[in-house]
């Protein structure tokens, strides 16, 4: 159930990434995938422009915590820019598969990216090329 009337005050926050090493925003979350041991990881929209990132979340803690900021960068080790993550699965091997909704109209396409686990958007052929929609952008 997400929503439940009753008398007590409102919960908050759900998600924090208090106490990490690194002073870390988030926002935005697109896209999740569950992973073992009460483990997710999540994605954030282009909102955060320059700064696409895959979140390591806790949810054995109270409230959820995010425990790690993993940056996507492109092989060169710049940030991967014109992305917009919207979902994201595990590849099985400690990577990820991050889907990026393009924007033809600005020649951005959309794609799947293969994600290495420290952040690494894998070579040209770790990237599938999706053919625009027929209706518009």
């Amino acid at each position: 159930m997400i929503f439940e009337q009753q008398e007590a005050p409102a919960t908050y926050p759900h998600l924090t990434s208090e106490g990490m090493d690194e002073l870390t925003g988030w926002g935005a979350i697109s896209g999740m995938v569950a992973d073992k041991d009460g483990i997710v990881w999540a994605v954030n929209d282009s909102f955060y422009l320059f700064q696409p990132a895959i979140f390591k979340i806790d949810t054995n803690q109270t409230p959820a915590k995010i425990v790690d900021a993993i940056r996507v960068v492109r092989q060169d080790g710049n940030p991967a820019q014109q992305i917009d993550m919207e979902g994201i699965t595990l590849d099985g091997k400690g990577g990820f598969y991050v889907a990026s909704e393009g924007r033809t109209g600005r020649v951005i396409p959309h794609a799947i990216y293969h994600v290495s686990a420290d952040g690494v958007i894998k070579n040209r052929k770790g990237e599938i090329g999706l053919l625009p929609r027929t209706d518009g952008d």
